[in-house]
C-alpha cells in the first residue's frame, strides 16, 4: 500500500498527470473534428512535461517554491531527470513528424510559456514574469493551453482555421480558465497579494458564479458547434466541473484539485470516445 501511494505521488509532483491532461485535450479536439490527432497529442504532453518540470527548476532555484515540494524533489532528483530524459527523446522523436507549418503555430504560445517563467517585464523597478504580473496568470494559462490543444493539433492534421475551429478555441481557452479556478482558491492564501488572482479580486463566493456563467457560455457554444451526441460528454464535463468547482474551499484535500479537477480533462475524452464508439 505504501509502494502504491509513493507511485501516486510521484504520478502527481512530476507533472506527468497534467501532462496525461493535456494530451487528452488534444485528443478531444481530434474526436470532435474527426482527425488523428495522436502524434500531435504526444508532441504536446512531452512538451508540457519538460516546460512544467523546467519551471519547477528555475522556482527552485531561486527558493520560490514551497518547502514541502522542495523537499520531495531533492529526494526524487534521479527519477525526475529520467522521465525528463525520457519525454526529451519523445518530443525528439514526435518533431521529425511534425510539419514546419504546425511548428511555427507553437512558437507564440512558446514564447508565452516562456515569459510565464522567466523575468523579463520591468515594474516600479522590479523585474516580473507574465505569472507574477496582476491579473495575468491564469489568463495567460488559459490562452497557451487552447492554442496547444486546438490549433496546434489541427494545423498539423491539414485543417482549414474556420470559424468553428476558432470559437472552439474560445470555448477551450475558457474551459482551462474555468479549471484553474479551485487551484487559485486553493492558492488564495499562499499567492501574493499583488498577483490579483481572481478569488483574490471577487471572493470565493463571487468566483464561484463567475465560474458557472463560464461553464454555461462553454455548454452554449459547444451545443452550436457540435452534433448532439458530441455536445452530450460537454454536459458531462459541465456538470462535473461545476460540483467540483461548487465545493472548492481554501482548505482543500491534498489532492482535490492536482489531481480530482486535473483529471476532469480525462473524463471529458473518456466519455466523448466512448460516444463515439458505440455510435459508429
Amino acid at each position: 500500500m505504501k509502494l502504491l501511494k509513493n507511485l501516486f505521488k510521484f504520478y502527481v509532483y512530476s507533472n506527468l498527470h497534467v501532462s496525461v491532461a493535456i494530451w487528452t485535450l488534444v485528443r478531444l479536439t481530434g474526436l470532435f473534428f474527426y482527425v488523428d490527432t495522436t502524434l500531435s497529442a504526444f508532441f504536446v504532453a512531452f512538451s508540457t512535461l519538460l516546460s512544467y518540470n523546467l519551471i519547477r527548476f528555475v522556482k527552485l532555484r531561486k527558493n520560490t517554491n514551497r518547502h514541502v515540494m522542495a523537499a520531495w524533489c531533492k529526494i526524487h532528483d534521479v527519477p525526475l531527470k529520467i522521465i525528463n530524459g525520457i519525454a526529451g527523446l519523445g518530443l525528439l522523436y514526435t518533431l521529425f513528424y511534425t510539419s514546419m507549418l504546425a511548428l511555427l503555430i507553437v512558437v507564440p504560445f512558446a514564447i508565452v510559456t516562456a515569459l510565464y517563467m522567466l523575468p523579463v517585464f520591468k515594474i516600479k523597478n522590479k523585474v516580473v514574469s507574465l505569472r507574477t504580473l496582476p491579473g495575468i496568470k491564469i489568463f495567460s494559462i488559459a490562452v497557451s493551453w487552447g492554442g496547444m490543444v486546438v490549433f496546434f493539433p489541427l494545423i498539423a492534421n491539414g485543417v482549414t482555421m474556420t470559424k468553428d475551429v476558432k470559437l472552439f478555441f474560445v470555448q477551450q481557452v475558457l474551459f482551462v480558465l474555468v479549471l484553474t479556478l479551485p487551484f487559485d482558491i486553493r492558492d488564495i492564501d499562499f499567492d501574493s497579494k499583488e498577483l490579483k488572482t481572481i478569488p483574490q479580486k471577487l471572493g470565493l463566493r463571487k468566483t464561484k458564479v463567475f465560474g458557472m456563467l463560464l461553464l454555461f457560455v462553454i455548454a452554449v457554444m459547444n451545443y452550436n458547434l457540435f452534433i448532439p451526441s458530441d455536445f452530450l460528454s460537454t454536459l458531462g464535463m459541465v456538470f462535473l466541473l461545476g460540483a467540483f468547482l461548487f465545493f472548492s474551499r481554501k482548505e482543500q484535500s491534498v489532492f482535490y484539485a492536482s489531481f480530482w479537477v486535473e483529471a476532469i480533462p480525462v473524463f471529458w475524452f473518456v466519455l466523448l470516445w466512448s460516444i463515439h464508439f458505440f455510435i459508429e
